[in-house]
Order: C-alpha cells, then structure tokens, then sequence
C-alpha cells in the first residue's frame, strides 16, 4: 500500500511539474497562443494574444475565435455553424502554416501566420493555434521587391563584389 502511495505521489509531481513546464512555455511565448473548443469559443489567450491582438484574456476567452477574423472569411449574412467552420476549416489547416488576415481589438486589419494543432480531453476536442504578426516581415518583402524591380529595370550598371572582388550581383 505504502508503494502504491508513493508511485501516487510521484504521478502528481510528474503531472504538477508537466503543468508548471507548459504555463511557462504559454507564459513566456512571443507568438500569440489561443486555444478554442470544438464549439469555436476561446479557452485560453496567452500575454502575447493579448498583445498581437489587443484583447485582454478577460474580455475574449469564452467568446468566438470568430471575432479575431475579418468578415472576408464569414459570411455574416446567414447563420454561421461555427462548431462547423472550426471542424472542416480549421481541422483543414492543422499541421500547416497558414498566412491570413486578423482583427485587433481597434478594427485594424493585419496579417498573421497560423500553424494549429488538435487534442482531445474527457471526448472533447480542442484546437491551439499559434499566431505570428508577420506585418513587419511583409513590409519589408514589398520594399525588396520594389528595390529589386528598380535595380533590374535602370539604365545605369549597378554590380555588387564580395570581399574578394568576385561579382556577386549585376543587373541586367
């Protein structure tokens, strides 16, 4: 009996410390970690969902995910299932890094990726999703590529030379 206890007791701290581990990681995360139920309302909304998107975690857990996505993805002119949508759109994209527009909390639009993964717990399912504000990244895509558009169309010759001398780079 005294085993049986003491193998107990370990499975806790075990369980206990799996716990502590995982709220750290949630905690501590500069992506945007939310997690919905199967009905699409929110569960969890970490520091950096609070931050990315504006909401803190009091006003946006147990209200839809849908209220992070811009109308584009709903039609809002009829009923929307949304244990529905979570089941075949968002089950469609687990296992991917999706890019998509969001919603902040001021209306702004902006783009983010989304890479989501399901569990299920007591025959309920659930999916985690992490978000990653790329609009920085997209910005700075569009500046090279309209840099890279002038250098390939000027009259002029514009070449770059590694350390050595060696042509690394020159326009048409």
């Amino acid at each position: 009996m005294e085993q049986l206890l003491a193998e107990v007791e370990f499975l806790k701290e075990k369980v206990v410390k799996s716990e502590r581990l995982n709220e750290s990681i949630v905690k501590t995360a500069v992506d945007a970690i939310i997690t919905i139920e199967e009905d699409g309302s929110i569960r969890s909304w970490n520091e950096a969902a609070q931050r990315i998107f504006g909401y803190h975690s009091n006003e946006i857990v147990n209200k839809s995910i849908l209220q992070i996505f811009p109308n584009k993805y709903i039609n809002t002119k009829v009923e929307i299932d949304v244990k529905r949508l979570v089941k075949i759109w968002l089950r469609n994209k687990i296992g991917q890094i999706t890019e998509l527009s969001a919603i902040r909390k001021d209306g702004t639009e902006f783009l983010v990726e989304m890479s989501a993964s399901s569990w299920e717990s007591n025959n309920q399912f659930f999916i985690t999703g992490i978000f990653r504000d790329i609009t920085e990244r997209k910005q700075t895509d569009f500046s090279l590529q309209k840099l890279s558009h002038a250098l390939n169309n000027t009259k002029e010759v514009v070449f770059m030379t590694d350390t050595d001398g060696v042509f690394t780079y020159i326009n048409p």
